[in-house]
């Protein structure tokens, strides 16, 4: 089987869903974790956004 015949097979039943976005949003906020780079350098941990009162 040639590389065509394995692509086209397994695009025979592709259905896409539009959450692409959601997958780069997800992918984004847990690049930290994995050490993971952006454009900025290395991947921060979300800030806490409480207000701390001391």
């Amino acid at each position: 089987m040639t590389p065509r015949q394995i692509a086209q097979k397994a695009e025979q039943y592709f259905i896409p869903n539009d959450s692409l976005e959601e997958l780069l949003k997800k992918e984004n906020e847990d690049a930290w974790k994995y050490g993971g780079r952006t454009v900025k350098g290395l991947a921060k941990p979300p800030q806490n956004k409480q207000i701390t009162l001391f």
